[in-house]
């Protein structure tokens, strides 16, 4: 019972969580991070989970999604692909069935363990985005877009 207490408490701060900046060294153009990035894809989350931490003081270390790959514009990402998201202002909070264009970096250092485990993640300090949080349940992706066409959905920048 308590498991589904915090799967849903986690679900609950992810979706309400605000997109707000986390504090960043740097802010890379969207060239500098596609140059970086080993993939760059249209991502569409299919679940997600929480990663509990007894010695957190939320009581986990982030959430894990997994998401699936309908388009790739760098790199050949796996049909299925976990993404981790700390629970800390880096977080990069997405919801289950969303659709979402990805900057994903190699494998890095995650949680704290030690030593940590290594996971692929999406920066909040990057230029990925929602491109629908809620698709309408019979609205196909945009995989006919173009990687142009899908950026110039993107956000405006502070």
């Amino acid at each position: 019972m308590m498991r589904v207490v915090w799967f849903l408490t986690g679900l609950l701060l992810a979706a309400t969580a605000s997109p707000s900046r986390a504090y960043c060294e740097r802010y890379p153009t969207v060239a500098e991070e596609f140059a970086e990035a080993e993939y760059v894809f249209l991502a569409q989350v299919t679940s997600a989970r929480l990663d509990p931490a007894d010695d957190d003081p939320d009581g986990f270390e982030g959430i894990e999604y997994s998401v699936r790959a309908l388009r790739s514009y760098k790199g050949e990402p796996p049909a299925n692909l976990l993404l981790f998201s700390e629970n800390s202002t880096g977080r990069w909070p997405m919801m289950v069935g969303g659709w979402y264009l990805v900057f994903v970096g190699s494998k890095r250092p995650v949680g704290f363990d030690d030593p940590a485990r290594r996971e692929y993640a999406v920066s909040n300090c990057g230029n990925s985005f929602a491109v629908s949080h809620v698709p309408m349940a019979l609205q196909a992706p945009p995989t006919d877009l173009s990687f142009e066409a899908l950026m110039a959905l993107a956000p405006p920048t502070d």
